[in-house]
C-alpha cells in the first residue's frame, strides 16, 4: 500500500465533505466507512481498539482487503474515512505504518448538535426505499463482511429490521455505550461521543509528527485544500478545486449553534467547554 490517506474526525465533523472533495483527485480510490473491514478479528470489542488488537492475521486481512479495492478501481492511493478510526489511531498506524492522517475538526457545538439530530432520527427498522438502493448501508456491510463475522452482527442487523422502543446505537462505539444510552441524557451522550473522538484522534495523532495534520471544517477553502493535497503527497488537481468551489458552502456548518436555545448551549458548554478550550476554539 502506497502511503494511504486516512481521514480522521468525530461524526458530523466534515469527514464526508473532505473525503468527497479529495475523492475527485484522479490518483485516489475512495473507501467510505468500510466498518466491517476495520473490525475484522475484533468484532466483540468496542471501536476503541489498541495496538494489541493489531495481531498479524488482522493486519494482513485488512491490508489485503484495501489493496484489492485500490487495484480494482485502477488507482494508486487509498483514501479512507471512517469516524470510528478517531478512537483507534494507534491501531490504524499498526495496519498502515506509512499512512498520512488528516484530522478534520468542526466547532464542537455544531458537531454535537448535528450528532444529536442523527441519534434522534436513527430508529430501528429498514425502510423499503433503503432496501432498494444499490449502495444502502445494510448491503454495504454485508458485502464487506467476512463469513466468520456474521454471528457477531446477526443481532445488530435484526435490531435494524425489527422495530424496538429502545434507542439504537449510532456512530463510533465507545466502551460501555449500551449502558450510557440508559444512564445519561442524549445531549450528554453525544457530547461524550464527540469528545472521545476528537481528543483521542488529536492526542494519538500528534505523536506521528509530519504524518499527521489538523484542519478545521469552518476554514476549508481552496488554499487549505491545496495544503492538504500537498501534505498527502498528491499532485495538484483542478478537478478537486472545481468540486470544492461548486459544492462547498462556507458557513453552512455553523448554523446549528446560532439556532439553538440558550439552555441547551449552557449544557453544551458544561459538557464540551474544556475540550473546546484545549482545541483553541474561540467561544462567543
Amino acid at each position: 500500500m502506497n502511503v494511504p490517506i486516512i481521514i480522521l474526525g468525530a461524526p458530523r465533523s466534515g469527514t464526508s465533505v473532505l473525503a468527497r472533495i479529495l475523492s475527485y483527485h484522479p490518483s485516489v480510490a475512495y473507501e467510505n466507512e468500510p466498518r466491517m473491514i476495520w473490525r475484522y478479528g475484533n468484532d466483540g470489542c468496542s471501536d476503541m481498539l489498541r495496538v494489541k488488537h493489531a495481531r498479524p492475521e488482522v493486519v494482513r486481512y485488512i491490508r489485503q482487503k484495501f489493496e484489492a479495492r485500490v487495484l480494482e478501481k485502477g488507482k494508486l492511493r487509498l483514501l479512507e474515512k471512517t469516524p470510528s478510526n478517531s478512537l483507534r489511531v494507534d491501531f490504524v498506524n499498526e495496519v498502515f505504518p506509512n499512512c498520512k492522517f488528516v484530522h478534520i475538526i468542526r466547532n464542537g457545538y455544531d458537531s454535537v448538535l448535528s450528532i444529536r439530530s442523527f441519534w434522534d432520527s436513527h430508529v430501528s427498522g429498514v425502510q423499503q426505499k433503503k432496501i432498494d438502493q444499490k449502495d444502502s448501508i445494510l448491503l454495504q456491510r454485508l458485502k464487506e463482511m467476512h463469513p466468520r463475522q456474521i454471528p457477531y452482527y446477526a443481532a445488530e442487523f435484526a435490531s435494524r429490521i425489527m422495530p424496538t422502543h429502545r434507542r439504537a446505537q449510532w456512530g463510533p462505539r465507545l466502551p460501555g455505550m449500551n449502558q450510557w444510552i440508559d444512564d445519561v441524557d442524549l445531549l450528554e451522550l453525544c457530547s461524550l461521543q464527540w469528545r472521545f473522538c476528537v481528543e483521542r484522534a488529536a492526542m494519538q495523532g500528534r505523536k506521528y509528527g509530519d504524518r499527521y495534520m489538523e484542519c478545521r471544517l469552518e476554514g476549508l477553502s481552496v488554499d487549505s485544500i491545496k495544503e492538504i493535497i500537498k501534505f498527502c503527497g498528491l499532485s495538484y488537481s483542478r478537478d478537486v478545486e472545481e468540486y470544492l468551489n461548486k459544492e462547498f458552502v462556507i458557513g453552512q456548518s455553523e448554523k446549528r449553534k446560532s439556532a439553538c436555545d440558550h439552555e441547551t448551549l449552557e449544557k453544551l458548554h458544561e459538557y464540551i467547554g474544556p475540550t473546546m478550550h484545549w482545541l483553541g476554539h474561540e467561544e462567543e
